[in-house]
C-alpha cells in the first residue's frame, strides 16, 4: 500500500477517470479496478486522484438504459476508505469532452483490471491481500441492504435450500457476441452458447444428484418464456429450475432497473455452494473470485460448461482465467 496523497491536484489536473463504462456491471467493475490501479501506480502523489464514474444501467433494449451517480448504486464511504488505504484520493467528477468511446468508457482501464485479475493466478499465496481482493470487499451495492434482497435470500437459500446455481447465458446479445466476436477468434472450439437443456444435460452428467437449480438469466431477453424452458429441462433431465421471479412480485420485477437486477443476481451468486457458469463470462469469473476474496479461501465448488465435452469442467482458477482449459487446469487438446 502507498501513502495517501496529501496535496489535492491543481485545477489543471482533474484526476484520472472516465464518464461511464457501457458494458455490463462486471465489466464496469473491472474498468473501475483498472482505474484505481493506474492511479495507485502514479509516481507523483499529486497525480493519485480519481473521479468516480457514473454507473450505467445497461438494458439490452438501449432505449431503457439509464445512468446513475456512483453513490446511488454503491456505498461510497466504504469505497473511499478502500481508496485511501491504497493511497488514492477522490475528486468530484468533472465536465470533460472525451475523444471517443474507448476514453469515455475507460476501456483501457478495463483491460488493465482484467489483466490484473488474470495475474492473480500466478500469485495465489498473496491473492487474498492483493488490491483486487480489497476492491471486491469494498465495492458494496446499496441494493444488498434492501428488504427485497434480504427477502430473496431468505426464500432462495433458507426456505428452498437452492445452493446449486447456474448462469444461463442464453440471451440474444450473447448469441450475437459469440457468433460474430468470440467464435471467429478462438483457437480451439468451445461451447459458449448452449441451450438450457444442453447446459442441464452437462450438469446432470457431472452432478447426478442435482434435482433443482437456481438460474441467473435476464428473463426479459431469454429466447423462450421461463415456463417453456422449465418444462423442456425437466422433461429432458429431471432438474427443476427456479428463477428470481419465482420469489418476487411481478410488478416489482417490471419496475426494477437493469442495474439492480444485475447486482441482485451477482450478490446471490456469491452465496452458492456450487456455481456453474462460463469461463468467458466476466459475471461467472468475478463471482468466483469475489467469493474467494470475501472468505480468503475457495469454499465453493465452481464449474464451467463451455468445455467442448459432455460434462462440466471443475474450476481450479478462482475465476482468474478465461480459456476453459486453463480455467480447469487441463492441457490444451492437440
Amino acid at each position: 500500500m502507498t501513502d495517501l496523497p496529501t496535496t489535492a491536484p491543481s485545477a489543471a489536473k482533474v484526476g484520472l477517470g472516465f464518464d461511464y463504462n457501457d458494458g455490463g456491471i462486471s465489466n464496469q467493475k473491472l474498468a473501475l479496478l483498472g482505474l484505481v490501479i493506474n492511479a495507485s501506480r502514479m509516481p507523483d502523489a499529486t497525480d493519485r486522484f480519481i473521479y468516480l464514474p457514473r454507473i450505467y444501467s445497461r438494458d439490452q433494449d438501449e432505449s431503457k438504459s439509464t445512468f446513475h451517480a456512483f453513490g446511488d448504486v454503491f456505498w461510497t464511504e466504504m469505497f473511499v476508505a478502500f481508496l485511501h488505504r491504497w493511497g488514492v484520493g477522490v475528486v468530484p467528477i468533472p465536465e470533460v469532452d472525451y475523444a471517443d468511446r474507448i476514453e469515455r468508457g475507460g476501456w483501457n482501464h478495463f483491460h488493465l483490471g482484467a489483466a490484473h485479475l488474470g495475474s492473480i493466478a500466478e500469485k495465489e499465496e498473496t491473492a487474498a491481500t492483493d488490491i483486487i481482493s480489497d476492491f471486491c470487499r469494498s465495492l458494496v451495492p446499496r441494493v444488498k441492504s434492501s428488504s427485497l434482497f434480504q427477502a430473496l435470500c431468505s426464500e432462495i437459500i433458507y426456505k428452498n435450500n437452492l445452493s446449486v446455481m447456474a448462469q444461463f447465458r442464453i440471451e440474444g446479445d450473447w448469441a450475437s457476441y459469440c457468433r460474430y466476436n468470440l467464435d471467429p477468434v478462438l483457437v480451439r472450439p468451445e461451447q459458449n452458447y448452449l441451450t438450457p437443456v444442453e447446459i442441464c444435460a452437462k450438469i446432470k452428467c457431472s452432478l447426478p444428484d442435482v434435482d433443482q437449480l437456481y438460474v441467473f438469466c435476464d428473463e426479459r431477453y431469454a429466447p423462450q418464456p421461463k415456463h417453456l424452458i422449465n418444462q423442456e429441462v425437466q422433461d429432458a433431465t429431471g432438474i427443476r429450475l427456479f428463477w428470481k421471479t419465482d420469489f418476487m412480485d411481478v410488478e416489482t420485477y417490471k419496475n426494477m432497473s437493469a442495474i439492480d437486477a444485475s447486482l441482485i443476481d451477482f450478490e446471490i451468486s456469491k452465496l452458492a455452494s456450487t456455481f456453474i457458469g462460463l469461463s468467458r463470462s466476466t459475471f461467472s469469473n468475478m463471482s468466483a473470485f469475489e467469493r474467494f476474496s470475501k472468505d480468503f479461501t475457495s469454499l465453493s465448488h465452481d464449474y464451467i460448461y463451455n468445455l467442448p465435452q459432455e460434462n462440466l469442467g471443475l474450476r481450479v482458477d478462482k475465476g482468474t482465467r478465461v480459456d476453459p482449459w486453463e480455467t480447469c487446469g487441463l492441457p490444451w487438446p492437440s
